[in-house]
């Protein structure tokens, strides 16, 4: 009684917002259900009408299966510009889309609910309920409605409907429905192709009778052949395309008249556009004209229709059959011209003059050599057809040519060739010194024995050796000896006994010598070479052997005593480290001699004469350093000062040269600079390479310490002797290894050539076997089209063995390429 009407009033109000917390009100003022729940159902009734959609759609389709067929049977073979099936295709498709959608009833919510039910066991009828609650009008509004309400909107909240209606039935049937409507498209397509013919002549009459008779003029308009009158390479292919407007024939042949009045058929197959034929002929090697014959039934009396005639004219496209070359070598060289047919890949000597003359398979009007950088080289006619052009080269350099032809009407060939030409330099000959190959030193009385090596790539023209005492004049000897038949000599050991004697070459003096060698230059010059310069020290009689100077210096400071002995070996020190230097410059001078040349064109020279002048003031400090050391004897201190003059002298001669830069001014150098080591040894005249290692301590011991010092020294000599093998032993141990590797890495790259080599021997064989059985095949060819095919065959066979023997060429170039390579390396591990 407390609460009353109000607190009847207070509860409706309640209930109501209670109602709008799970509900939502429409612009009409209808109520539906609760979100979550109306978002499942709709989800629902969507797929189901989706099944029901493709499952009617499917139907249709193949209701109109056959009406479609029949019906593009009834239609015009043209309906417009397109062809019968494809508006009954279109008509179809949309007809079967509409219906689906028209015959199929939307699901209602209660529906969606009742297949919910059906499905899910545990809802217990909530959802059916809820939703049968909503569908009256107006809604109940009482507390047991929203509860209802709210109890299915929880419900559906865990709970998955995506399985009330599966997705493997939604793609069945989408499946089926696609299945349905290839099985439209292709019946349809079959009945107007293929279904025209089982038709009786009436009905083909009635569906073309807007058409005029196989004769007319009309008629002949629906025939439209492809590619018309038409230009081909000859030898090519032609292909035809025959489109038929009207009815496809039964039968269509192409037929080709050559210009020999020779006759071929070859017969149109179908495409898979409709009414579309095709045929290729193969190699077409005459002009003439060629039409379409077609029959619109076997079984026809009469002769068959034909279109009109088509003009095929075959051309030629200019084509480079054959490069034959004729080398003339320069005379210098010695070698016999030469000609060298069918080739692509030349190589020649330095100057060599190379005349080329090509085969073309007909007249040009513009034929050159093309490189890829610079002028063409226009190559003109070498016989009165114009079928032999040429052109005269001088090989200077290594080029690749791009061969040019062009005929009157424009045409170039389809492959433009290559032409490359190797151009070997001719290279100064090369001398080498084999023995003694380095500094030595001699007695007065021997007769000195020296050797070396000369090579030239094309002969030899004279080669010898060269010698003088320090300061005097040089003497030279031929050495060379000529072949009994008069063969240029490329390789030549030079020997010879160099007569100290005769020389009067005394204790202390220097004897300097190189060998030389002559050929003639790529414009026929004498060109003259010289090796290293080497030096041979005449040393006294009285003097030891010693190991080397650096040896001999310890020993010698080892036995000095205080006082002047060790003021004197300090002094030797001195003096042979100023006679090594010194002959250092004389070999650097000799060399940019030498190079003079070659270091002026680098722009290298002023920079190694500037270092030859510093390099002889050096000499110059390290002698004055021995002089201020202390008292010397009269006699070495005269040398001394003369031996710094004759230095300066040198050093004034060099330095002038860098301001003349002229070989003839370095030249003038070198007779200074052998002065000074001529008085270097002079003043090392008093010092022993080798001093007794003990003293004699008494005098009646003199002999009994003579015999010892020769035992010493015998044991020395001996020391000497084994130290001189062993270290000659691994040099050429060293040296053996070094040309073991060599000679690895050598063959295999020889026996990736010969490997080479051999499979392109193998192809031949097997090309000229296959040569061999298509000419006899040939000679036995019954008709012509066998004879054709014959001699297609033997042309790619005799193109692929052209191809070999081009690879065999090269193959032979990289062989001597790399002989050339290697002739150096081994002459330098045989020295």
């Amino acid at each position: 009684m407390l609460f009353g009407r109000n607190s009847g009033e207070n509860a409706g109000q309640l209930a109501v917002q209670l109602w709008l917390v799970f509900c939502e009100v429409d612009l009409g003022g209808r109520q539906m259900v609760g979100l979550g729940l109306q978002q499942k159902l709709s989800m629902v009734v969507s797929r189901l009408s989706r099944v029901r959609i493709l499952r009617h759609q499917t139907r249709v389709w193949l209701v109109l299966l056959i009406p479609a067929a029949v019906l593009v049977l009834l239609l015009p073979v043209q309906i417009g510009s397109w062809r019968p099936e494809v508006p009954v295709l279109l008509g179809a498709t949309v007809l079967g889309v509409l219906l689906a959608r028209i015959l199929v009833r939307q699901p209602s919510l209660s529906e969606a609910a009742r297949l919910v039910e059906q499905r899910d066991q545990g809802l217990h009828d909530v959802v059916l309920t809820a939703v049968q609650m909503l569908s009256q009008y107006p809604p109940p509004q009482t507390v047991l409605a929203q509860m209802t309400v709210q109890d299915a909107d929880d419900l559906v909240r865990q709970r998955d409907w995506s399985k009330v209606v599966p997705a493997g039935q939604i793609l069945k049937w989408s499946v089926l429905s696609l299945l349905s409507f290839l099985l439209l498209v292709s019946s349809v397509t079959a009945a107007s192709h293929y279904g025209r013919r089982l038709l009786p002549a009436g009905s083909q009459a009635q569906s073309t009778e807007k058409g005029a008779g196989p004769n007319s003029e009309a008629g002949q308009q629906q025939l439209v052949v492809e590619p018309g009158d038409t230009e081909v390479e000859q030898g090519s292919a032609l292909t035809v395309v025959a489109r038929f407007s009207g009815t496809a024939p039964e039968k269509a042949v192409l037929e080709f008249v050559g210009a020999d009045s020779a006759t071929r058929q070859i017969s149109l197959s179908e495409t898979v556009d409709a009414g579309v034929f095709a045929a290729r002929m193969e190699d077409v090697t005459s002009s003439g004209v060629y039409r379409v014959l077609y029959q619109q039934q076997l079984s026809a009396a009469g002769a068959p229709q034909q279109s009109r005639d088509f003009q095929v004219t075959v051309f030629v496209r200019p084509k480079l059959e054959q490069i034959d070359a004729e080398v003339t070598p320069p005379a210098w060289s010695g070698r016999a011209a030469e000609t060298v047919e069918d080739v692509v890949r030349l190589t020649v000597t330095e100057g060599s003059q190379v005349r080329l003359q090509m085969r073309l398979n007909k007249p040009v009007v513009q034929a050159e050599l093309r490189p890829a950088e610079g002028p063409a080289i226009p190559l003109t006619a070498a016989s009165l057809d114009g079928l032999v052009v040429q052109a005269q080269l001088t090989a200077l350099a290594s080029a690749t040519w791009t061969v040019h032809l062009q005929d009157a009407q424009g045409r170039t060939p389809a492959d433009e060739q290559q032409f490359s030409l190797r151009v070997v330099a001719n290279k100064p000959a090369t001398i080498k010194p084999t023995f003694p190959a380095r500094d030595v030193n001699v007695s007065p009385l021997q007769e000195f024995f020296v050797e070396a090596a000369a090579t030239d790539d094309f002969g030899l023209v004279n080669a010898g050796l060269e010698y003088s005492l320090a300061g005097g004049e040089s003497r030279e000897v031929s050495l060379l000896q000529p072949t009994a038949d008069g063969a240029p000599v490329t390789a030549a050991q030079l020997r010879q006994l160099i007569d100290l004697e005769s020389l009067q070459a005394a204790p202390d003096d220097m004897v300097t010598y190189t060998f030389w060698a002559e050929d003639r230059a790529a414009d026929g010059s004498l060109r003259r070479v010289w090796s290293d310069l080497l030096f041979a020290e005449v040393r006294r009689f009285e003097e030891i052997f010693r190991e080397d100077q650096q040896g001999g210096q310890q020993q010698q400071q080892q036995q000095q005593q205080q006082g002047g002995q060790q003021g004197q070996g300090q002094q030797g020190s001195q003096v042979d480290n100023a006679l090594e230097l010194q002959k250092q410059i004389i070999s650097a001078t000799w060399n940019l001699i030498r190079q003079f040349v070659q270091l002026q064109s680098a722009g290298t020279l002023s920079k190694d004469l500037e270092t030859l002048v510093q390099s002889q003031k050096q000499a110059i400090d390290v002698l004055q350093q021995s002089l201020a050391q202390g008292p010397q004897q009269p006699q070495i201190s005269a040398l001394a000062e003369q031996a710094v003059q004759e230095m300066t002298a040198a050093a004034d001669a060099l330095s002038k040269a860098t301001t003349e830069m002229t070989v003839e001014q370095v030249a003038l150098a070198l007779p200074l600079e052998k002065k000074v080591t001529q008085t270097l040894l002079r003043m090392r005249a008093a010092e022993f390479q080798v001093r007794q290692q003990q003293q004699q301590q008494q005098q009646g011991q003199q002999s009994q310490s003579q015999g010892q010092q020769n035992s010493a020294s015998q044991q020395q000599l001996q020391q000497l002797e084994l130290d001189n093998n062993r270290n000659r032993y691994e040099s050429q141990q060293q040296a053996q290894q070094q040309e073991e590797q060599q000679q690895s890495q050598e063959q295999r790259e020889q026996l990736q050539v010969l490997n080479r080599l051999k499979e392109l021997a193998q192809r031949q064989q097997m090309v000229n076997e296959r040569l061999k059985q298509l000419e006899s095949e040939l000679r036995t060819a019954q008709t012509d089209a066998e004879r054709e095919e014959i001699e297609r065959e033997l042309k790619r066979l005799r193109d692929e063995q052209r191809e070999m023997l081009r690879d065999a060429d090269e193959l032979a170039e990289r062989m001597q390429q790399s002989a050339e390579s290697q002739q150096p390396q081994q002459q330098q591990m045989q020295q």
